[in-house]
C-alpha cells in the first residue's frame, strides 16, 4: 500500500512539474482543486455506493467557480525567472504564517487543531509549487548548474516540511476540520506569489475582480461541504458494529 502511494505522489509531483513548465502559476495552481472531483468517484468505488444528489451538486459548484474565477482573472505568464528579493519576501511571510499556524496547532489545546494544521500545509503546499516553477524554469536555463542555486534546497525544505504537516493534519482530527484549509490556501498562496514575485498578471478591472470573488467564494464554500459530507460518511462507516 505505501509503495503504491509513493508512486502515486510521486508522478502527481512530476505531471505538476511539467504543468507549472507549460503555464502559469496562477492558472495551474487553482486547477489542482479539481482533486476532489477525482475523490468522489474514487470514492464511490471503494465504499460500493452511489454518490448523492447533493454531492454532485457541491461538485457542480466547484468547477462553475473555478471556471468563473479563471475567465474573470485570465491569469497570464510573466519572465521565465521569478525575482528572488520579493519572492524570498512573500515566501518568509508565508512560511512564517505557516509555521506559527502549526505552532498553535500542535499547542496543548485540541480545538480548531486540524484546521490549523491543514491552513499550514497548505500555504506550503502553495509555496512548494512556486519552487516547483522556478526549479524547473532554472534547469530549462542552467542545466545541472541548478543545483548552485538556492531555490532547489528550499524546495526540498518546503516539501518535506508540507508532507509532515499534512500528515499531523489529517491524523488531528475530522477530514472536515483539515481539508478545507488546506486546499483553499494553496491556490491563494500560489496566486499571491505568482503576481508579487513572478510578473503573472490577473485582470484587475472592477467587473473581473468582482466576479474572481464571487469564483473563489463559491470554490471555498463547494470544497467544506464536500469535505463535511465525506467526513459525515466515515462517521457513519465508523459507528457500524
Amino acid at each position: 500500500m505505501w509503495l503504491g502511494g509513493l508512486v502515486a505522489a510521486v508522478g502527481t509531483v512530476t505531471l505538476q512539474a511539467l504543468a507549472l513548465a507549460a503555464g502559469p502559476l496562477a492558472l495551474v495552481q487553482p486547477l489542482l482543486v479539481c482533486a476532489l472531483l477525482f475523490a468522489l468517484p474514487a470514492s464511490v468505488l471503494l465504499e460500493k455506493r452511489r454518490p448523492s444528489v447533493v454531492e454532485w451538486a457541491w461538485a457542480l459548484l466547484l468547477v462553475a467557480g473555478l471556471a468563473v474565477f479563471l475567465r474573470a482573472a485570465q491569469p497570464g505568464t510573466g519572465p521565465a525567472l521569478p525575482r528572488d528579493g520579493p519572492l524570498l519576501l512573500v515566501g518568509g511571510v508565508a512560511a512564517a504564517v505557516a509555521v506559527s499556524a502549526a505552532a498553535i496547532g500542535r499547542g496543548p489545546g485540541r480545538r480548531h487543531r486540524a484546521v490549523l494544521l491543514g491552513l499550514a500545509t497548505g500555504i506550503m503546499y502553495g509555496l512548494m509549487a512556486s519552487l516547483i516553477k522556478y526549479t524547473v524554469a532554472l534547469a530549462r536555463a542552467e542545466g545541472w548548474h541548478l543545483f548552485l542555486e538556492w531555490p532547489v534546497y528550499a524546495l526540498l525544505v518546503v516539501g518535506a516540511g508540507g508532507i509532515v504537516l499534512s500528515q499531523a493534519a489529517y491524523q488531528a482530527g475530522p477530514l472536515a476540520g483539515a481539508l478545507p484549509p488546506l486546499i483553499i490556501a494553496d491556490p491563494i498562496v500560489a496566486i499571491i506569489v505568482a503576481v508579487w514575485a513572478f510578473g503573472e498578471e490577473l485582470s484587475t478591472e472592477a467587473a473581473a475582480v468582482t466576479f474572481e470573488v464571487i469564483g473563489i467564494s463559491a470554490m471555498a464554500l463547494a470544497i467544506v461541504r464536500l469535505a463535511h459530507l465525506a467526513s459525515g460518511r466515515g462517521s457513519r462507516a465508523g459507528g457500524r458494529p
